[in-house]
């Protein structure tokens, strides 16, 4: 079921196609073009509770873009595009898909292979090492094999029988965990009372060296790098940060022996990754880097280590994918913030530590939509600090160590930030 802004946002796009009207809107707010941001891809998204883009919707994504005449390009293309100034008259789409999921092989690479479409997946290392602090996939599977789940850390107990109510408490208890990243620590140990197995979760659902090899020798396909930990780098300091960067890259080169020139940030929210942390990826050598922050490629110049993308929802239809590819519906969430029909976002300078929950936030940035990165060196903007008495909770970082769901007593791995569990249309917080 989709929000009422979602809905809105639909007919506003749908009425702008009806009346001939969108090419006008395009010209004005689609930029340079899309980069969709894609995690999961799976025959029957329900059954995997709807965290993942059916196949069938994929399919026809790739054709309608192809249909309203946008050309499908590698995001090296793309780069090479933007790096040259050229503005040419079809915009492009650029495919990317995050974390390095085993359906990525199975059931994506087929379809792209069907309209000659190349995309981008990037990997964490502890993906392919079977070491990642996967909670969102624990949620899960806890969810999936249980109809009554006792979460001790929300202090609610959740009674699902069907697909239905399950996907609903999965998305609650996500939910929960997003208002605070921190709380994800608080989840393992709920994860060692019903025994789930880290390794087991990682092994189902992550691609082995094996395949990640195979797949990245097809000629559609480029391999980026996405930290070792899947660590949202704000809250790390700045050589922990270069760290999780560098040594991905390095580990990836390595195991594929090619070269690895592009980059996404984990969560890639406001709150998760910055202008320090677009500085770090370039020091390492990457060409660029993608963030989740929701709005098209500008046609103004913009920071290649800082390109936004846009997540398409499950169940996307033409006008959900015309608004969000034309830059419509960022335009609407930027007007609904303004008028307060949407909260605003605190962006942390990550050159502070991140403050602690409940605390006052005194160095963060109120921005009423995904800002446009300033060159290192520019002047703040006092006009966009934050009002006295302003609160946030901090992403938790890799600094605590926490026991991963896992029935060995010894097997400890560290926590990191908040990962979505499904697309969030026309988000209302870190859009």
């Amino acid at each position: 079921m989709i929000s009422s802004k979602e809905y809105l946002a639909r007919k506003i796009t749908a009425l702008l196609r009806l009346t001939g009207t969108i090419g006008v809107a395009r010209s004005l707010l689609a930029g340079q073009g899309a980069i969709f941001l894609l995690h999961e891809v799976q025959e029957n998204p329900a059954a995997h509770l709807s965290t993942a883009l059916p196949t069938g919707v994929l399919d026809w994504m790739l054709g309608w873009l192809r249909r309203e005449g946008w050309d499908i390009i590698s995001l090296s293309e793309a780069v090479e595009r933007l790096c040259q100034g050229e503005c040419s008259a079809r915009r492009f789409a650029v495919f990317t898909f995050d974390d390095g999921y085993k359906d990525n092989f199975i059931n994506a690479l087929p379809i792209m292979e069907k309209h000659n479409a190349p995309f981008t997946i990037y990997v964490p290392t502890q993906a392919i090492s079977r070491e990642l602090y996967s909670w969102w996939l624990g949620l899960r599977e806890l969810f999936l094999k249980n109809d009554i789940v006792d979460l001790s850390s929300m202090g609610r107990r959740f009674e699902c029988s069907t697909l239905a109510e399950k996907t609903l408490a999965l998305q609650c208890a996500s939910d929960w965990v997003n208002q605070d990243y921190s709380r994800a620590n608080e989840l393992n140990k709920d994860f060692l009372v019903y025994n789930l197995s880290a390794a087991e979760i990682n092994e189902k659902y992550f691609l082995s060296k094996n395949l990640l090899r195979k797949i990245s020798k097809h000629p559609l396909v480029t391999i980026g790098g996405h930290t070792t930990s899947h660590v949202a780098l704000s809250c790390l300091d700045t050589a922990a940060a270069l760290k999780e960067i560098r040594d991905n890259k390095q580990y990836l080169q390595s195991l594929l022996d090619t070269p690895v020139d592009h980059f996404a940030y984990p969560y890639g929210v406001a709150r998760a990754c910055s202008l320090r942390d677009a500085e770090l990826v370039a020091s390492a050598g990457y060409k660029s880097a993608v963030t989740a922050r929701f709005f098209a490629v500008p046609n103004r110049v913009v920071n290649m280590h800082f390109l936004p993308r846009i997540e398409p929802p499950n169940d996307i239809d033409h006008s959900a994918l015309d608004g969000r590819a034309s830059g419509i519906f960022p335009f609407l969430a930027k007007v609904a913030r303004s008028i307060g029909l949407m909260e605003q976002y605190i962006e942390i300078d990550p050159r502070r530590c991140p403050p602690t929950p409940g605390s006052t936030v005194e160095n963060a940035v109120i921005v009423g939509e995904p800002p446009l990165p300033a060159e290192p060196g520019d002047p703040e903007d006092a006009a966009h600090r934050a009002p006295a008495g302003a609160r946030i909770a901090p992403i938790s970082g890799t600094s605590a160590e926490a026991r991963f769901f896992t029935t060995s007593e010894d097997a400890t791995f560290m926590a990191q930030g908040a990962h979505s569990t499904h697309a969030e249309p026309l988000r209302d917080v870190d859009a």
